[in-house]
Formats: C-alpha cells, structure tokens, sequence
C-alpha cells in the first residue's frame, strides 16, 4: 500500500520526574510526511518541536487542530502565578502551526478538576468536559454533591461563553463529549446519583449519557446500567 503527499499530526508527551513532586511535560508536534510506502519508517522528518509547561506538575491529555495551529488540553497542579485557583485546574495552550504561543490559561475552582476530553465546533468554539469538586473561582454554576461534570463552552481567545455543572447528590464520573451532526453536545461518563440532572439509578454505578444544546440546556439525560 503506498501513501503519497498525506501528512499526520502527531502529539508526544513525555513526563521527566525531576524531583519527588516536580514534573516537566514535553510536547512534540511532528508533521510527518510519507512520500515512500507505509512500511517505509526511514524518510519521516520532523518539521518543528516545542516544549511547554510550568514550574508546577503539569500534564496533557489531548489535542485539538485549529484553522491556524492547535489547542492543547490538560491539567496543572497548583499553579496561582498562571491564574489558577488552587488545588488542581484545567490548563489550556493555544499555539500557531509552527508552536509559538498564542495564550494560556487555567479554569476551575478551589477544589481539583480533572479534565476528561474537549472539541471544537464549527463556529471556532470549544467544548472541554470535566470532573469538578469546586463551586468556586471559575465554576460559577455550583456543585451538586462530591462532584459534578463540569462542561464549559470556551470561544477562541479562551474565555468563557458558559459553563454548567451537570449531576446530582452522588458522584459523577467521566465528561467526554462530542459534537452532533445537529451541533448539540453528547457527554457521556457515569454517575453514583439518582437526583438533580440524573433521572434514576440502577446500582451503584452507572452510565449516563446526557445531549445538550450549544447553549448548555439539555436535551436529554439517560441513565442504563
């Protein structure tokens, strides 16, 4: 099988320990272009590489192409000199097609977030979905009980259009979304609740899988187990 002029777009993250609680995260961005058959290892070349991270344990979790570079999704621990708010937040890189820095920021509260999964619309709009604790800082909708999903809907620049906090008196797990061919939102992880947003319970845990609109109301919300 032979590919011609067809270029991926590869994400490598390598966490160094420095220290007993000090990380170093490396991004590489390799545009690899396979002009030899796809057995053929030998002529990948790397375009650029780029290195981004803080003084605090920082990690990612996934990336998004934009129309002029690319969005990287992750966490960072306790960072306040890049605005955090405490604990553990979301962080979030914008850089150009050759990785310069375009903005940083965090999201979350004073309790941890941990980030889950995050999309773009067809508007240059962004969905990322999380595990929230907080009900503070950036996490303006509250929280239900241990800890809610939280979806927050980013434009460009990364400031927020709106965010939500999804779950009832238990706890949810998971936030992963993806865009519908309708531009509603599927989110879909698990749940211990059976009040709030979850309609009912049939254990301990089960999966819920919710639709909701780009404007953050929902559609539907599901529960199976």
């Amino acid at each position: 099988m032979y590919l011609y002029g067809i270029q991926f777009i590869v994400l490598l993250a390598n966490i160094t320990k420095k220290q007993a609680f000090t990380f170093s995260i490396f991004f590489i961005l390799l545009i690899l272009t396979f002009s030899q058959p796809s057995h053929a290892q030998n002529n990948m070349q790397i375009s650029w590489q780029a290195c981004y991270g803080t003084e605090w344990p920082d990690e990612a979790k996934s990336i998004v192409a934009t129309e002029d570079g690319y969005l990287i999704f992750g966490e960072v621990y306790y960072d306040i000199t890049m605005g955090g708010n405490g604990d553990q937040d979301i962080l979030i890189y914008r850089v150009d097609s050759t990785g310069n820095m375009m903005w940083s920021k965090t999201y979350g509260g004073s309790g941890a977030e941990y980030p889950n999964d995050i999309i773009a619309d067809n508007q240059g709009n962004f969905y990322f979905g999380t595990l929230s604790y907080s009900d503070d800082g950036n996490v303006q909708s509250g929280n239900h009980g241990e800890a809610d999903r939280w979806i927050v809907k980013i434009d460009g620049e990364g400031n927020i259009i709106w965010e939500h906090s999804y779950g009832g008196s238990g706890r949810e797990y998971g936030g992963y979304v993806k865009l519908l061919k309708n531009g509603n939102i599927l989110t879909y992880g698990a749940t211990t609740s059976s009040d709030g947003d979850v309609p009912v319970n049939y254990g301990y845990l089960d999966d819920w899988l919710m639709i909701i609109t780009p404007e953050g109301e929902i559609v539907q919300s599901r529960v199976y187990g």
